[in-house]
């Protein structure tokens, strides 16, 4: 395992009925899929290998993981405990790869897209041969949740071979889009298990515009590029940066530079920062600039600049966010002075972001209480754009502590009408009042009817303390 993938491995010893009831999705799972989006759309899911796009603007939030069952069953065929296997382990890959998307394209987000943080878990050989049988299952939704379970598994060294070959068949066989998912799940599980064949082999398609005919193809073989990256990436990511005819191919690149690293990767997202079309690429290419380390001295004109006259309020946020990653203290007021002077509501959220994120910076407490806080409740509660109603959420609690933000948290996970949104205000409220909100989730859980809503409040009592005894 490479020491720059932190990847948290659960040791599963024997799957015994009453152990194994911690982990199952009986009835406590959220009953509603994670909501798909365009940033989304390359997590394989179950049925076609990934999930469709489509323009829904919710995401899965960081708290929403499946939930565990609260009871074992009281007996248990062998082959129905490896379909509730099969069932868990896909089910939280698929959940695990929004939290993972979500992270590279939130423009706030606190996800380092140099890391990639992916939980594997050691289960019985017999389980694991079952898996692998059933990428040969004559029903593709079977297959297909079969890839996903495995990526969720550590492989033994043979295993890791079988599935290389298998990954060789099926690339050199892929004409549709649902082949190249597949074979970008195949890639993406090889990886996690040390193996960069797959990886080096859609790198080398996209080099030499190899099989660029087969719908998804290069969107897919540039993400997986990008969340592999490793510095013999960084030539191919810059060149796509600079010249993918596609958006989403430049996105991916930008984030990936980030990964590659060098002084010539700064360069590239620079001038792409500069003159991109699309404001999504702008956006990505600051946040990245941000991770690389670019400060607010003269290496950090691109940053100061995209934050003063980038035409699109969601560059000019994640240029604020970017700065405010060098923990720089003289960045701070001009990250107020933004907030002061912009107008458009993503620009002022990056803003808040970054004063927040530097925290005791002189006059920082004063303006997150006095200017920011009113901002944000505002927002949470009646901004028409439920994502940065969402966004807004999450930075209350980073605000310092009052009853006024306590109420705008409560309403917003009560009352809102988008689902994510809920979901993240009942994180929020765990985060920033701790035990103290056990008994208003509790109540919110018996009273929310969305499955996916529930799933987030369940996750954010289990983050709380353990209740006092009695």
């Amino acid at each position: 395992m490479t020491a720059s993938r932190r990847v948290a491995r659960l040791v599963l010893s024997v799957l015994l009925l009453g152990a194994l009831a911690a982990l199952l999705l009986d009835g406590a799972a959220p009953h509603d899929p994670p909501p798909r989006e365009p940033e989304a759309a390359y997590a394989p899911a179950p049925g076609a290998g990934g999930p469709e796009t489509s323009s829904a603007a919710a995401v899965a939030p960081a708290s929403a993981p499946p939930a565990a069952a609260s009871a074992a069953p009281d007996a248990a065929a062998p082959g129905d405990e490896f379909d509730r296997q099969l069932a868990r382990l896909s089910e939280a890959a698929r959940w695990e790869m929004f939290r993972v998307f979500r992270g590279r394209f939130e423009p706030f987000s606190d996800a380092d897209p140099r890391e990639l943080e992916w939980t594997q878990e050691l289960i019985p050989v017999e389980i694991r041969r079952r898996l692998l049988a059933l990428l040969d299952d004559p029903d593709p939704e079977v297959r297909s949740r079969a890839l996903l379970a495995l990526s969720r598994v550590a492989l033994e060294p043979e295993e890791v071979e079988e599935l290389a070959r298998r990954f060789d068949r099926e690339f050199a066989a892929a004409r549709t889009a649902e082949d190249v998912r597949a074979a970008f799940t195949l890639a993406f599980t090889l990886a996690q298990n040390d193996s960069r064949a797959g990886v080096e082999r859609f790198a080398l398609a996209l080099r030499t515009g190899e099989m660029s005919e087969v719908p998804e193809f290069r969107g897919r073989a540039a993400l997986l590029v990008s969340l592999e990256a490793s510095p013999a990436e960084g030539e191919l990511l810059r060149a796509l940066l600079a010249g993918a005819p596609e958006a989403e191919v430049r996105r991916h690149a930008a984030a990936g530079l980030a990964r590659a690293g060098g002084a010539v990767a700064a360069d590239a997202l620079a001038q792409a920062l500069a003159a991109d079309p699309d404001p999504r690429v702008r956006a990505r290419a600051a946040a990245s600039l941000g991770w690389l380390g670019t400060g607010a001295g003269e290496s950090g004109a691109p940053l100061l600049r995209a934050l003063a006259e980038d035409g699109a309020g969601e560059v000019r946020g994640a240029a604020a966010v970017a700065l405010a990653r060098t923990h720089d203290a003289a960045v701070a007021p001009v990250l107020v002075e933004a907030f002061r002077r912009d107008g458009d509501a993503r620009a002022r959220l990056g803003a808040v972001a970054g004063v927040a994120r530097l925290g005791e910076s002189p006059g920082a407490p004063e303006f997150l209480e006095v200017e920011a806080a009113p901002f944000l409740r505002a927002s949470a509660l009646s901004d028409e754009n439920p994502r940065l109603r969402s966004y807004a959420v999450r930075l209350l609690p980073a605000m310092p502590p009052s009853e006024e933000n306590r109420a705008a948290l409560r309403q917003a996970a009560a009352e809102d009408g988008n689902p994510r949104v809920r979901s993240r205000a009942a994180a929020a409220v765990a985060g920033a009042e701790g035990a103290e909100a056990r008994a208003f989730l509790t109540e919110r859980l018996a009273a929310e009817q969305n499955g996916r809503v529930r799933g987030a409040i369940e996750a954010a009592l289990a983050s709380l303390p353990p209740a006092p005894p009695r």
